[in-house]
């Protein structure tokens, strides 16, 4: 929760960059291998979820903690 804090705190911060946060290979609870890359959408943070296949969804922090927690 510290790390959300601190993440929102930066995100007021011009020119805050998320490159080079990508998460490659976090299995999800369905045991399927994923690729994870951090996005704003909203100015909320979100991650774009990508299976083996290419298929992708973006998922709310929330929602992504409870697919891969």
């Amino acid at each position: 929760m510290k790390d959300l804090k601190n993440f929102m705190e930066a995100k007021k911060m011009k020119g805050l960059s998320l490159y080079g946060s990508e998460i490659s290979n976090i299995k999800g609870k369905d045991g399927k291998l994923y690729n994870a890359k951090p996005v704003l959408m909203g100015g909320k943070l979100s991650y774009r979820v990508e299976d083996q296949f290419g298929k992708f969804e973006t998922l709310p922090l929330k929602k992504f903690a409870a697919k891969f927690g």
